[in-house]
């Protein structure tokens, strides 16, 4: 039994609800910072897009002077050969960016893998993140580069994290995304005054460093308003944002995440020995 991937995306407008976030994972729950923005409120989404247009203009001096960034929900979803897609589980989120008028793309920003939380037990507990294959199955799985049997994504993503409270230890997210294979490197955007960590498999000096404005602006943008205490703004119509229901969700999502492999074994076996991945 084979794993089938798809693609679905969202568009986000201050609108952006969280039952149709919900629907769009096919029910399941999402923990990621989307999520928390739309629990958030129509303020929250409207003052996020509109900083990440303001900073991708300033990030990018040379953008046309009626650039704009449209910003969608992507999620990788994987099923069994004889489900249908409304049964699929959402096993990787990204943020989509596209740039109008000139119709460049790209994505990443954030990263919401429902596989991290498979071992979101053992990995918060000291567990070798070298040891995480059926996440490294699943990760290869989905780019057409790495996978053209099964891949869904032409490219590959470029993904920020905040800079960490304690910048002398590797954080347990720097750990693991480096355990999928993403070399890493602090970046300080030109509309920032701290830097960020990007993690990239196709190397940033080779891509479009429009596109990287972009991603460099919503990834800023988002960090400003969910992580305050590390890039502080003085702002006075930041809107409040309420991260407190993540801890909420996040074993369930590991529960989730659990009984699916479970249930799911032929497809992961059959991910992990295309990938020549050993359990």
């Amino acid at each position: 039994m084979n794993g089938v991937f798809f693609v679905r995306q969202i568009p986000i407008t201050p609108e952006l609800q969280v039952t149709e976030l919900k629907n769009h994972a096919n029910g399941f729950l999402r923990y990621n910072n989307i999520n928390d923005l739309a629990h958030s409120g129509p303020e929250a989404l409207t003052w996020f897009l509109n900083r990440a247009n303001a900073l991708f203009k300033s990030n990018y001096p040379s953008a046309l002077p009626t650039a704009s960034l449209q910003l969608s929900y992507l999620s990788v979803f994987c099923r069994a050969e004889h489900e249908v897609d409304s049964q699929a589980l959402p096993v990787y989120d990204f943020l989509k960016i596209d740039i109008q008028p000139t119709g460049k793309s790209g994505y990443g920003v954030m990263f919401s893998s429902q596989m991290r939380e498979y071992y979101r037990d053992r990995l918060e507990n000291g567990m070798d993140t070298s040891e995480i294959p059926v996440d490294q199955a699943f990760f290869n799985s989905i780019f057409k580069q790495d996978s053209p049997k099964t891949g869904v994504l032409e490219s590959y993503p470029v993904i920020m994290i905040p800079r960490s409270a304690n910048e002398q230890a590797p954080s347990l997210t720097h750990t693991y995304l480096s355990s999928l294979g993403l070399d890493s490197r602090h970046v300080q955007p030109p509309a920032s005054a701290y830097p960020f960590r990007f993690y990239f498999k196709q190397d940033l000096a080779t891509q479009d460093p429009e596109v990287i404005a972009a991603i460099s602006a919503c990834g800023q943008a988002m960090f400003e308003i969910v992580r305050p205490h590390l890039y502080p703004l003085d702002q006075q119509d930041m809107p409040r944002f309420d991260m407190a229901h993540l801890t909420d969700i996040k074993w369930e999502q590991h529960n989730t995440a659990r009984r699916w492999v479970a249930e799911h074994q032929p497809c992961v076996e059959a991910l992990m020995a295309l990938h020549g991945i050993r359990h």
